[in-house]
């Protein structure tokens, strides 16, 4: 059985993951459930990888400690394979993931201004999460939508010819889990006529 570990990791120097944002019974519930579901195989560790962060929304130390037990697989090659690919998170994401494509031609047309905009609405720079677990900011190289730049992703969603004004107000229409979180997004602007695109800069 997946059982959560209470050691502290050594085998990243101190890179590894953050145990903040995921109960005791909550990991406990999962990781029963995942033994459950994935025989004790090496060829199980990306979609038993998955499934952790699936349910946790990132990948916690003592997740990792288990599955490399439930695995019968040194520790270090557990993270090893986690850290390849980008789809893993070592820290906890916001229940809002909020992507700024920086390519070329989002570049071009203001892509920075659009960072600069979230990091000062969200009061959090572009890589980290709110503390309230909230939002996550995060740039990418590109997300291959040229002709619609300057581009944000919200949850995955694309938003084209994304303005700071007109990003403002999709911020305003993200569902919020906690009444605080509210208060972190930008005030409202007067005369606000387009919903996903503007032309102010």
């Amino acid at each position: 059985m997946l059982m959560p570990g209470s050691q502290t990791d050594t085998t990243t120097g101190g890179r590894g993951p953050s145990r903040n944002g995921v109960s005791s019974e909550q990991r406990g519930k999962w990781l029963e459930k995942a033994a459950s579901q994935f025989e004790p195989d090496p060829q199980y560790l990306i979609p038993l990888l998955q499934y952790v962060q699936r349910e946790a929304g990132y990948l916690p130390a003592e997740a990792m400690q288990a599955v490399a037990r439930h695995l019968r697989m040194p520790e270090s090659k557990v993270y090893g394979v986690a850290s390849f690919y980008a789809q893993f998170y070592f820290t906890p994401r916001g229940r809002n993931v909020i992507t700024v494509c920086r390519g070329t031609a989002c570049h071009v047309r203001g892509s920075a201004r659009l960072v600069a905009e979230l990091e000062e609405s969200l009061e959090v720079k572009s890589g980290g999460t709110t503390a309230d677990l909230e939002f996550t900011v995060e740039e990418v190289s590109c997300v291959g939508a040229c002709a619609l730049a300057p581009v944000v992703l919200i949850n995955g969603r694309v938003h084209r010819q994304q303005t700071r004004s007109s990003l403002k107000r999709l911020l305003r229409d993200v569902p919020s889990a906690t009444p605080d979180a509210k208060a972190t997004k930008a005030k409202p602007r007067a005369k606000a006529k387009h919903i996903n695109g503007g032309t102010d800069r």
